[in-house]
């Protein structure tokens, strides 16, 4: 199955679920860097016992 239909089509502005991915836009050979995944950066994700990232 083709990784397209496995990404979602929402628009991404008013998605809470949309995950983003910070990163240096250049590293050089053997360096060490870190990568960011946050959920709810652009919009705040709701944290309730009915909806909620499980960690």
């Amino acid at each position: 199955m083709p990784i397209s239909e496995h990404v979602g089509k929402a628009d991404w502005k008013t998605e809470k679920h949309v995950p983003v991915i910070e990163c240096p836009d250049k590293i050089a050979p053997d360096q060490i860097f870190d990568v960011t995944v946050m959920i709810g950066k652009e919009i705040a994700h709701p944290n309730t016992t009915a909806h909620h990232i499980r960690w």
